[in-house]
């Protein structure tokens, strides 16, 4: 990640924000991250219950940009990129998980966690069960019971889940019909 200091951090945090609820949106997290070009500040943006168009994330990035140019916060040229989170999306902050609550998630801890069972693993999935006070539990296709503090996750995210078709084959039937 490139290196930014607290406070410029703190006002794009605010410029960005403000980006977001200007346009109905909300921001869900962003970076600001080097490559082998110029870097790259990623803004991810949400809305409720529709989710991100195209035109959410284009007027976003107008209004950031004329933020963040009439501030001149970033002294070196980078690359501004607006987009949905996606459909499985990393969860790092509190309120992401305590959003995904219900559904799955994938995480990988810094170190092994227990089940309810005995088990060890660094990395489990499941269904979000709770989130309270930074903990989270996880129900995976076992019935095991995965309790995690958020400081000892390394990595989590959502997963999306296809949903069942009602006959399995995706084919129609269809009758024959007479002549």
């Amino acid at each position: 990640m490139v290196s930014l200091q607290s406070d410029t951090r703190t006002r794009i945090q605010q410029l960005v924000e403000e980006a977001s609820r200007q346009e109905g949106c909300e921001l869900y997290d962003w970076e600001f991250v080097g490559g082998q070009g110029a870097p790259v500040l990623r803004v991810f943006i949400d809305r409720d219950p529709a989710g991100v168009s195209i035109d959410d994330c284009a007027n976003v990035s107008r209004c950031l940009n004329l933020l963040l140019d009439s501030e001149d916060l970033i002294s070196q040229s980078y690359e501004l990129e607006v987009s949905s989170p996606g459909l499985e999306r990393p969860l790092r902050q509190g309120w992401h998980f305590a959003k995904a609550v219900g559904g799955r998630v994938k995480v990988k801890a810094h170190d092994f966690v227990a089940s309810n069972r005995g088990q060890r693993s660094k990395s489990f999935q499941g269904l979000l069960r709770s989130f309270a006070d930074g903990q989270l539990v996880v129900e995976d296709e076992q019935g095991q019971l995965w309790q995690v503090h958020l400081g000892e996750i390394d990595k989590a995210r959502t997963q999306f889940v296809f949903p069942k078709s009602g006959s399995g084959s995706g084919r129609v039937k269809r009758k024959k019909e007479d002549a």
